[in-house]
């Protein structure tokens, strides 16, 4: 899908569009209607109790426990990467992103419960910068002291994630893997590397649950920030469902 297009569709996109169409035709009746909708979508998606629908439906359930973990006769963790951090002056250069350090810790995590070796899997989707499965494989070597089997560094999307993957992978006779993802991410990641041919055992993580105070119906930017994954990841899979057929 077209990154111009993903912006438009999603917030904050979006809702830019939205204002802008209502100041457009502000003597018109419908653009109350679009500017009344804009700040209705930005509440809901903004507040946790309202948003907490969106997000409980794309989390993956159930967690993975350290028991079914050891008991998934399992070859390798593969943990996919979720963004770089580009030009970071603290650490003198490209580095990891918040989320795909999430990702590795859980993969570290793993690693502890089975011995398994991992796969570190990312590419550098805009041509720029060192790929994130060179950058994921020294952080878990250096930094969380984990085996590193191999790693795959040209992937763009969840797709080629996948399909890369099992290039890496099949010559190695590694068919059944523990897939690492965040648990809104993971029933298109399964659904992908099933596809590409792996036996799948899901390990999500980076959990969020509903907030039951007064703030939950107080907007935020962290359920914001939420919320619109949330949507982009309900897009991506309507979208692989139509461009690749699963």
């Amino acid at each position: 899908m077209s990154g111009l297009v993903e912006k438009l569709l999603l917030p904050p996109g979006l809702l830019l569009l939205l204002g802008l169409a209502a100041l457009l035709w502000w003597r018109r009746r419908a653009a109350r209607l679009l500017l009344a909708l804009g700040l209705l979508l930005l509440y809901g998606l903004s507040a946790p109790l309202p948003s907490w629908p969106l997000v409980r439906s794309l989390q993956w359930q159930p967690p993975l426990t350290p028991e079914a973990a050891r008991a998934a006769e399992a070859q390798v963790i593969v943990v996919l990467g979720g963004a770089r951090a580009l030009d970071a002056p603290d650490y003198g250069g490209d580095t990891v992103s918040a989320s795909t350090l999430l990702r590795l810790r859980y993969a570290a995590w793993v690693h502890r419960w089975t011995g398994l070796p991992v796969v570190p899997v990312g590419g550098a989707p805009n041509g720029r910068g060192t790929p994130l499965g060179i950058m994921m494989r020294d952080v878990l070597a250096d930094e969380f002291g984990v085996p590193v089997l191999a790693h795959e560094q040209r992937s763009r999307n969840t797709y080629e994630n996948g399909t890369l993957a099992a290039e890496l992978l099949e010559p190695l006779g590694i068919r059944r893997i523990i897939l690492v993802t965040e648990t809104i991410h993971m029933r298109r990641s399964v659904r992908v590397f099933q596809h590409a041919g792996f036996e799948v055992v899901p390990a999500p993580t980076v959990y969020t649950a509903p907030s039951i105070s007064l703030y939950a119906f107080t907007p935020n930017p962290d359920t914001f920030h939420e919320s619109c994954a949330a949507l982009r990841e309900l897009l991506a899979g309507w979208w692989y469902r139509w461009r690749y057929g699963i």
